[in-house]
């Protein structure tokens, strides 16, 4: 049971890094055109 628990957690872990990755991939494109919320990189 704990083994498949770990692996669960390992899943969801890989998810959320895969969707961060996405969301600041899609910022970084983006932020010369149009202001990004999720973006922590102040506008010039």
């Amino acid at each position: 049971m704990t083994g498949l628990r770990q692996e669960g957690e390992g899943v969801a872990i890989n998810w959320w890094l895969r969707l961060f990755n996405k969301n600041t991939a899609l910022c970084k494109h983006e932020s010369g055109r149009i202001g990004c919320d999720a973006c922590p990189v102040p506008e010039d």
